[in-house]
Order: C-alpha cells, then sequence, then structure tokens
C-alpha cells in the first residue's frame, strides 16, 4: 500500500515539473521581447518644429569717438624763421586731458592748394612746435597774409581735428640805447608781407625783460 501512493505521488510530482518548464517556455518570448523594447532608442516626431536658432543682436548705437581739439598760433622770430606751435587735447570724462604721441602734420595753404611742410610728435603736454626755415618759399595772398594749418589725421578712438592760422610777415627791431647812464630800448616794427619793408605806425608793442621763472 505504501508503495503504492509513493509512485503516485512521483507521477505527480513529475506532472506538476512538466507543466511548470512549458508555462516558462511560453512566457519566455514576451519577456525577451520588452527587455529589447526597452533597450530600443525613443522614437523621434520628425514633424516637430525644428528649435529657433538664437540670433545676435545686432550692436544699436556705434560707440562715439573721442573728438579732439587743435590749439594752434604762428610766431615769427628774428631770424625771420617762423615756429608753427599746435597744442592737441581732448575732453574725456568731463576732463580736458593732454594727447600724448600724437602726430600732428602742418602745411601751408594758398588758396585751393596746400603744401606739406612737416610733422612733430606731441610731447607729454600734448604740443609740438615745427619750425619753418626763412628761406622756405612762403607765398602770401594779395593782402601779404601767410596762411598755415595744423591737421591731426584721428586713429580708432579719436576723430580728425585741424586748425588754421594767418598773418603777416613782419619783423621787429629792437636797438638798445644808452642815454645819460641811462637804458632805453627802441623799437621798430617792419611790414614784409608785400615783400618791400613797410615799416607799420601806431601799432601797440608790448616789451618784457626775460627772468628765471617769468616775463
Amino acid at each position: 500500500m505504501t508503495q503504492a501512493v509513493r509512485k503516485k505521488s512521483y507521477k505527480e510530482m513529475f506532472r506538476q515539473i512538466i507543466l511548470l518548464t512549458g508555462l516558462l517556455l511560453l512566457l519566455a518570448p514576451s519577456v525577451l521581447k520588452a527587455q529589447s523594447d526597452t533597450n530600443a532608442p525613443a522614437a523621434v516626431d520628425t514633424t516637430a518644429a525644428p528649435a529657433e536658432e538664437p540670433v545676435a543682436e545686432e550692436a544699436t548705437e556705434e560707440e562715439s569717438l573721442i573728438s579732439p581739439s587743435i590749439e594752434f598760433i604762428g610766431v615769427q622770430k628774428g631770424d625771420n624763421t617762423i615756429d608753427l606751435k599746435a597744442g592737441l587735447k581732448a575732453k574725456v570724462k568731463g576732463q580736458f586731458i593732454n594727447l600724448y604721441k600724437m602726430k600732428v602734420t602742418f602745411f601751408q595753404v594758398m588758396g585751393e592748394e596746400e603744401r606739406e611742410l612737416g610733422f612733430v610728435i606731441t610731447d607729454r603736454n600734448g604740443r609740438g612746435i615745427f619750425s619753418v626755415k626763412a628761406d622756405s618759399l612762403l607765398k602770401t595772398d594779395a593782402d601779404g597774409k601767410v596762411y598755415f594749418k595744423a591737421v591731426f589725421a584721428g586713429n580708432k578712438a579719436m576723430e580728425t581735428a585741424e586748425e588754421v592760422t594767418e598773418f603777416k610777415r613782419a619783423r621787429l627791431e629792437i636797438t638798445p640805447v644808452k642815454e645819460d647812464s641811462l637804458l632805453f630800448a627802441q623799437i621798430r616794427l617792419v611790414d614784409l608781407g608785400t615783400g618791400e619793408e613797410v615799416p607799420v605806425p601806431e601799432t601797440l608793442v608790448s616789451i618784457f625783460v626775460k627772468r628765471h621763472f617769468n616775463l
């Protein structure tokens, strides 16, 4: 009797094992398919509108350039040479500064024509002096005047600048005179603009004594 029960139990156990194995075989493809689907790349919607690329904003305001100015005078000397003196400065952030190591070019202006004379580089005070030799061919207008122009060509940070000065060629003669142990200075101003020496009457002339610091 015991032997019959054991055989029946073994058969029942064997049958359950076979059923379980078949069930696992049926479920295996679904599991593998699910795993393969999770590893697949996500689908891309090609109908969606493309993302807009950022557009660089154009500068609406141009950087303002510095506007320099030129102080320009001509000084006639006793040896008939002319010193052209130029000072270059600009207003930056509410304050005037001297423009250092800048090129200033000088021209003689003759009507519509301009003749370049030369140039200077400004010093630490923004100033430069160009000397015109006495033997230079300086043409005058009908009134006997000569015209000169100082030009700063500008650069990436500064605008151009120019200034004109005019005057007649002249000569100032100073002769020391001693009378009764007193020293005097005799002054004579001569107009050379017309090519002839013409004394200039009734003209105010200032006289200074040169000291170590001031006149």
